[in-house]
């Protein structure tokens, strides 16, 4: 979950989740990301309520007691079951194919958007990220060789 901190308050941006195994099925090695999709909508009061008292706003609090006034992205690694979030990870900065899929809702101007975080900035719907690679990605080294790569396909095509 990615959060527009503002110093004491703060903008939920869209949700989104990444794929990272290579192969179709949540098969395959582990990459960097080879696709995300993003959802902008209606979520589960429950849900929300949950990240918010339980990671979000403690994580702000804790931030404010330490004298932090933090402006900026805060990535929040959650695993959800039955809408308890559990936090796994921060991260200060924007997440990839993550971000990618997330300014695929955006409708207003992008430092406009950071400044001044609002709903009217995001469109409602989803964005699909999804990366085309060189066949021999995640199998090969290029150091020592020409740096020559087989023609580019999808990802999921060399997988069983």
């Amino acid at each position: 979950m990615h959060v527009l901190c503002t110093g004491n308050d703060y903008f939920i941006l869209p949700l989104v989740q990444d794929y990272k195994r290579l192969c179709d099925g949540n098969e395959g090695p582990m990459t960097h990301g080879m696709a995300a999709l993003a959802f902008n909508g209606r979520y589960p009061n429950k849900l929300i309520e949950n990240i918010k008292s339980r990671v979000i706003e403690p994580t702000l609090l804790g931030l404010q007691k330490e004298g932090m006034e933090y402006h900026s992205i805060l990535y929040f690694g959650l695993m959800i079951i039955e809408d308890t979030p559990w936090l796994l990870e921060y991260n200060v900065r924007s997440g990839n194919p993550e971000w990618i899929s997330i300014l695929g809702l955006l409708q207003a101007d992008l430092i406009e958007a950071l400044d001044s975080p609002r709903a009217l900035h995001w469109k409602q719907g989803y964005s699909l990220t999804s990366f085309v690679t060189a066949e021999a990605y995640r199998f090969c080294r290029i150091n020592g060789t020409s740096g020559k790569l087989p023609g580019f396909c999808a990802s999921s095509k060399r997988c069983p």
